[in-house]
């Protein structure tokens, strides 16, 4: 059984009040496994040559991207807004 129309438009008025607190979690969550990450090489004592071998044969599931593929700016960019679907017509 379908859910009645008005259902998915609560889900879509909620969703601006916890898309922030979630990007923010994930960016701090991404922050940290680079740090763990750097943390690991350092250990290790990798060398350069090393490390580019490391990441070139890296899992295609790495839970980070390779240094340098997405700058450290990304981040804090905001995403483009998605078009509201239009709710006008839906009775509740």
């Amino acid at each position: 059984m379908r859910p009645p129309p008005c259902d998915f438009r609560f889900l879509l008025s909620q969703f601006p009040l916890f898309r922030p607190p979630a990007r923010a979690l994930a960016a701090e969550t991404l922050k940290l496994e680079r740090t763990l990450s750097d943390l690991a090489d350092q250990a290790y004592a990798l060398t350069q040559a090393e490390m580019d071998l490391v990441w070139q044969t890296a899992p295609p599931r790495m839970p980070i991207p390779p240094p340098g593929r997405f700058p450290a700016t990304t981040l804090e960019t905001p995403l483009q807004e998605m078009a509201r679907p239009d709710t006008a017509g839906v009775a509740c």
